[in-house]
């Protein structure tokens, strides 16, 4: 188990384990939302994968299960290889996944999601030993933090099949609340950011989103400040519109900031443009 406490987030330095991705800016707590969103999470380690065309297929054995109904191994197919976020799955080697129902209704996984490799002690002692040479030793070691914190995150919730959920940020402040249903997100959800904003609000119905919803997202604008040569102001951007089965379906509504309301429309999930 001691090194199940050490990871490195996929996207960024040692290009031997890791692939370069530009979608990963901040780092992202642990959080219900996450964990709500996701069809599967497990632990697992990589037995066989197809060659990458543009997708392949990976085998896994599981050794910790967190969510879903999963068996000793899993296949899932369709993993993108080929964009700047795709991960690549090693043979032997221990990922976390976070899996999705795609609208097949087939177990996906999304590039530049959560899904991780985790690293062996000498990878680590490795990253340290190069954080010194790039001062980046207080990255790795927040990362450290949140992964012990990602874990005990997903081990407190195994054993809850229905009932009310609580659940804190490292801060304290609370990621979300709401109920599970047989192990699902059931009724009424609230979900927030770290310092407490509001993050999104609606509900689910057999673990899928349904009806309507209100969902914030971060956005970051740089201005001029005296002290500062350039500074990072956030701002939160409102989308609200439906939901089907857990999919976007028909018109969304985003918020400017300069107050302007700009349509654009869903068909089971996939974006069709700002115009029906």
């Amino acid at each position: 188990m001691k090194k199940l406490l050490f990871f490195f987030l996929f996207c960024f330095f040692n290009a031997t384990f890791a692939f370069p991705c530009s979608c990963h800016h901040d780092i992202e707590e642990m959080n219900i939302a996450r964990y709500n969103e996701a069809a599967a999470i497990f632990l697992a380690t990589i037995d066989s994968s197809g060659p990458c065309g543009e997708f392949s297929t990976v085998y896994f054995s599981t050794k910790k299960i967190y969510k879903g109904k999963l068996g000793a191994s899993v296949a899932i197919q369709e993993i993108d290889c080929k964009t700047v976020c795709a991960l690549r799955f090693e043979k032997g080697k221990e990922y976390l996944v976070y899996a999705y129902y795609n609208p097949k209704g087939e177990l996906s996984i999304i590039p530049c999601t959560f899904s991780r490799r985790i690293l062996s002690q000498k990878e680590i002692d490795e990253e340290l030993i190069n954080s010194d040479k790039f001062n980046t030793r207080d990255y790795i070691e927040n990362e450290v933090m949140l992964w012990h914190h990602e874990i005990s995150f997903l081990e407190s919730l195994v054993n809850i099949k229905s009932g009310p959920v609580k659940t804190n940020y490292p801060n304290g402040n609370p990621t979300g609340r709401g109920k599970f249903k047989d192990g699902q997100p059931d009724g009424e959800w609230t979900y927030f950011y770290p310092d407490g904003s509001l993050k999104g609000i609606g509900e689910y119905q057999d673990g899928k989103k349904t009806g309507f919803w209100i969902e914030y997202a971060p956005f970051y604008s740089a201005h001029q400040d005296p002290n500062n040569d350039q500074e990072r102001k956030r701002f939160l951007v409102k989308s609200s519109g439906n939901y089907l089965e857990g999919l976007k379906n028909g018109r969304w509504e985003r918020i400017g900031l300069d107050g302007s309301i700009q349509p654009f429309y869903y068909k089971k999930g996939k974006f069709t443009g700002e115009k029906e």
